[in-house]
Formats: C-alpha cells, structure tokens, sequence
C-alpha cells in the first residue's frame, strides 16, 4: 500500500525530490476549473527550486495551446515544460523513425498533433481535412495512397467511418508504420468519463490485426524522450498523476517514485466500493491494485502545505491523524458528507482538541456547517466558520 503523506511534513517528502512530472488531467484541473490548490502547489514547489514539468497524453492540444491554457487559468508554464502525447509522437517520428522525407503521416486526431507535426517538419494529411464524412456509395475513392508511411492515431471527437477506412486501407500496406498518441481507454472531461483513444483505436486494431506502437503514457517511449531532453536523474523524480495504469505505471517502469492524487480518474469513496466505470476506482480498488503508489494524496493541494497540516479522507485515517495532527483539514462533497460526520463523532469521542477546518465542494457550505454545529452543540469550540474556497482559507490561516 501507498503510503499517506497526509501525515508527513511537505518538507519530509519534498527534499528527497529535484523534479516533479505532473499530469494536468485530473490532478491539475478538470476541463476548465482548476483542482482546489493545485495553483498554490505548484507556486510553492518552484518556490522551493523544484523543476516542473507537466505529461499528459491528451494530444488534442499542442504544447503552445496547453501554455495558453495555463495562462488562462493563471499557472505559471512554459511550452518547454509540457510533454503531450502529441509531441512525443512528432518528436518520435522526426527523431527515433527517422522518417522519409518523401512521405506523409496519415493523421486520425485533432488540432494538437497537427502542430506538433508542422513544428517537427513533418508532412501529414488526413486529421481535420477528413472530418465530412462521405456516403457508401462514395466508397470507392479511398485507395492506397503510397506516399503513405505511417498512420498516428490519437483521440480525435470528429472520428467518422471515412476517417477509419483510409486508415484500414493505409496499414494493409505492411511497411506503414502504426502508432498510437496513448491507449487510455477513458479520459476525464467536465466531470465526466468519456470513451477515451484507447477505446477508438481497438476499431483499427481489430480491423487490421495490427497492433501499434504506443508513444504515450505508460509506455518507455515518452520517457526515454524526457529523461533524455531533461537529462532527468530518475532517483531524483517524482511522477504525480490520478491513474494507475499510465501515471503510476509510467513512473514505476521509469524508475521513479510516484504519488497518486485520488482527484481525477481513481476517485476516492466511502460508500462505494466497486468498480463503478471503467478507469475509476474506489479505495478498496486500490488497495487491490498490483500497481502501488509509493505516496497518495486526497488532492494536490496536500502537497504545497508548508506548515503541519493534515489532509484526511473519513473516518478510516481517524487513528493515523488523531495524535499528531493540530489541524484538520476535511474536503466536504456529497459523497463525504456523513463520512466527514462520523470523523467529527471520532474525534469527538477520543477527547482530542483539534481546529478542524471545511472546505465545502460543490455542495450548500453554510448549511452543513450549521448542521454539524447544531448536531454537536458547538463540542468543537475551535471549529472553523470561515470561507469554503481553499485560497481564501490558507490565507485566513495565516499559510500564505
């Protein structure tokens, strides 16, 4: 099992590390709303000299777009700190395939290969050209093309039948080579698990009976790229991510250690303890899991902590937090709520005098507050009746 950093000092954990690889998906945001704390982490951990560097496999956006997308949500980054799946493909094909300059990539993808493509030097056709798609009647006109040598899949929502035709057609040809941006059969979206590249591309492998290279995440592709562009010291590098079977194992097979946040695709939950969606785990999954974290967060913004602050789950981490930690920080949504009661009852009954701060998500705040109060009588005369948002909390308490 992983061990809880929660119950150590940031400063224990973060000096054994130079660098931290994080993905965005699920740890840093979630579509377009920034995960609680994730801005003040990453501020803190460069602030302690730690070199960053974001990988994600979504390669529907170039390195440009994603720092614009940081920008957008006011976290510092770099195109030459962010590692998408769509530039280890580019850089792949330019660099390790030494590809003919004569020939083109097929392109199954969006925008963010596309780029990447154009700034390694790389011709392509197909990807957004193909988006109408065409009748059976029109079938006909998709033939080998021999200037064809290679098809890059990645994940592409204007993937139609025309698009997997020609592509089918392309990788009859033997000498064609396959690969594929990542294999993640799910992805997070605004809340949401959606069918992810990995589910699109078994189309082609069932099709073909080929099975591509995968440049992506967990794969020693990408991390052979990275360590060697960033002259990484793998002993030294900490792989943060919210899956187990491309962050995780991406980190592990690399050498790393790792650190799983349970804010994205491995949600944690006190009730459910099955495997309700594909890529989403309970606790209990993880427990069960052969791919172990070295260290595991509730968020990421337990990381960037910089006094003795203890970040809890419920009532199953009572006795690991109860002697040591002088705060106690508990992230209330609806599926904690009566977790996070039955932890107030522990404490309660254990006799401890704790300060006990909430930060309400997406739920009535206010109204859970009264009712915890109301429920105890006010037992917990240090209980903390302050704003639910995490910035505005760390700064009431004095952290920043």
């Amino acid at each position: 099992m992983p061990v809880d950093i929660s119950n150590k000092s940031s400063k224990e954990i973060l000096d054994q590390f130079d660098t931290f690889l994080l993905d965005c998906d699920g740890v840093i945001w979630s579509g377009s709303k920034v995960i609680d704390g994730a801005r003040e982490t990453l501020k803190y951990l460069r602030s302690q000299g730690k070199r960053i560097l974001f990988v994600t496999n979504n390669s529907s956006n170039s390195r440009v777009t994603y720092a614009k997308k940081f920008e957008k949500l006011n976290i510092e980054a770099n195109a030459e700190e962010i590692f998408g799946s769509a530039y280890a493909a580019a850089y792949y094909i330019k660099h390790i395939l030494n590809f003919p300059s004569d020939k083109k990539v097929f392109v199954i993808g969006m925008e963010g290969i596309q780029e990447e493509l154009t700034s390694e030097g790389v011709k392509f056709t197909g990807g957004q050209l193909d988006n109408s798609n065409i009748g059976l009647a029109e079938m006909n006109t998709v033939v080998d093309d021999p200037s064809i040598g290679a098809v890059l899949f990645g994940l592409d929502i204007n993937i139609n039948y025309l698009k997997l035709a020609k592509a089918h057609t392309y990788l009859n040809n033997e000498h064609v080579v396959f690969l594929a941006t990542n294999e993640d059969f799910t992805f997070p979206a605004e809340g949401k698990v959606l069918p992810g590249t990995g589910a699109l591309l078994s189309v082609l492998r069932t099709s073909t009976g080929r099975t591509p290279t995968i440049l992506g995440k967990p794969t020693q592709n990408m991390l052979n790229v990275i360590v060697e562009k960033y002259q990484l010291n793998r002993e030294r590098t900490c792989m943060i991510g919210d899956r187990l079977d491309t962050d995780i194992l991406f980190g592990q097979t690399g050498g790393f250690k790792t650190l799983l946040v349970l804010s994205g695709m491995n949600k944690f939950s006190p009730w459910n303890f099955t495997n309700q969606k594909k890529g989403v785990t309970s606790q209990a999954v993880l427990e069960q899991s052969h791919t172990q974290p070295d260290y595991s967060l509730l968020v990421i913004g337990g990381l960037g902590l910089q006094t003795e602050v203890f970040w809890c789950g419920g009532l199953l981490s009572v006795k690991k937090f109860i002697p040591n930690a002088d705060i106690i920080e508990i992230v209330i949504n609806e599926a904690f709520y009566m977790c996070s009661i039955r932890f107030y009852m522990a404490v309660i009954v254990r006799g401890k005098s704790k300060m006990v701060v909430l930060f309400g998500v997406r739920t009535k705040y206010s109204k859970q507050l009264r009712v915890l109060k109301r429920v105890y009588k006010n037992t917990l005369p240090r209980l903390a009746d302050i704003k639910p948002t995490y910035l505005e909390t760390r700064k009431i308490l004095g952290f920043e």
